[in-house]
């Protein structure tokens, strides 16, 4: 798969991506059945952050999820953490097998 963009365009609102070589630490970085969270938004400063440990698949999936966020986000819409797994895999699932985004 190609690399992560530096910025993306989510309905015409330019977030930042930002790339960590490791999860960052705090409470607020575990979920409630305490996995460490790899993707955050910032919705006031418009960015996206992406740990880049692991697969760069991993990368994509953590990206989709947070853009789903971001939209649901500007859209005032209410989704669970689940469905945004769930979306979010389906929709990059479909991005990959109609090769927009190619695998290597």
């Amino acid at each position: 798969m190609i690399k992560l963009p530096k910025v993306i365009n989510v309905m015409g609102i330019p977030y930042r991506v930002i790339l960590k070589t490791e999860p960052w630490g705090g409470e607020k970085h575990f979920s409630k059945t305490g996995k460490m969270l790899v993707g955050d938004i910032g919705f006031i400063e418009k960015d996206i952050c992406v740990c880049t440990k692991g697969p760069i698949e991993a990368h994509w999936a953590t990206l989709f999820h947070e853009i789903i966020h971001a939209i649901t986000s500007e859209l005032r819409m209410k989704m669970s953490e689940d469905d945004t797994n769930r979306f979010a895999a389906i929709l990059l699932d479909t991005i990959v097998r109609n090769k927009i985004i190619k695998e290597k």
